[in-house]
């Protein structure tokens, strides 16, 4: 199971019914550093040789011939170069992302993603669906040190260049114990129907009662719904109680 943190905006509470999930672009992401780290720049003629068996125009729109790029000044190589960086980060800015969690019952998560525990935690059934979809959902990597990203690298094995970029994070976010749904540039910032399976929704300790019982009436029986709720003793923490048919 993967979890899903969301605020108590209607539109969004909305999408529960509706079993839909936000895709948004890599650029909204809070973390400045989250994919926009340093891409080594270094490049050469067999990159440039690389770039035209791949069909040239992956990274850059309009790359110049062989013969006038080993020709041209620094100053329009590196011009060439910094189009393809642009042309890489606009790829992974156009991609849609939607984050989950392996935990419902981060108390830091709660209070930054679901609306300081007055939103909901959305459970997903993941079980086989890496299988079945490879390169779809993925567990992101957590790192001291930006990845080794080179503009020749990216030519040469793109999409492992891509997985690199958009899931690699900083050692200061492992307490998210982060997965990522990624797809194409076509589902970049909307909300399109779930692959994954809704099985749980858990109510934040802080949620309107009112809120809550709309939402009961509008969840399908079939999902398991449940309260969260302080530990009652001992640790800081949060339990949860499953909420009888009929709320």
């Amino acid at each position: 199971m993967i979890y899903r943190y969301i605020d108590s905006n209607l539109k969004k509470l909305a999408t529960v019914k509706r079993n839909q999930i936000w895709m948004s672009s890599p650029e909204d992401f809070n973390d400045p550093f989250d994919c926009n780290f340093p891409i080594m720049d270094n490049f050469s003629a067999e990159d440039f040789e690389k770039i035209m068996e791949l069909g040239g125009k992956r990274l850059c729109k309009s790359p110049p011939e062989r013969e006038v790029f080993l020709s041209a000044t620094e100053n329009d190589k590196r011009r060439f170069i910094q189009n393809c960086v642009a042309e890489f980060r606009s790829r992974i800015a156009s991609f849609g992302v939607c984050c989950f969690s392996e935990v419902w019952n981060s108390i830091l998560m709660w209070s930054h993603y679901a609306d300081k525990h007055q939103g909901i935690c959305l459970g997903y059934e993941n079980k086989g669906f890496e299988e079945q979809h490879p390169g779809v959902l993925n567990k992101v990597r957590y790192s001291t040190h930006y990845p080794d990203v080179r503009l020749g690298q990216i030519h040469r094995d793109f999409n492992r260049m891509l997985e690199i970029y958009l899931l690699t994070k900083s050692v200061d976010w492992r307490y998210e114990r982060e997965w990522r749904l990624i797809i194409t540039e076509e589902a970049c910032r909307k909300r399109v129907p779930s692959q994954l399976p809704l099985k749980e929704v858990i109510f934040g300790v802080k949620i309107d009662p009112n809120r809550r019982d709309c939402m009961l009436k509008n969840i399908d029986t079939r999902i398991d719904c449940y309260d969260a709720i302080h530990e009652p003793i001992g640790e800081y923490g949060l339990t949860r109680r499953k909420i009888s048919a009929g709320g």
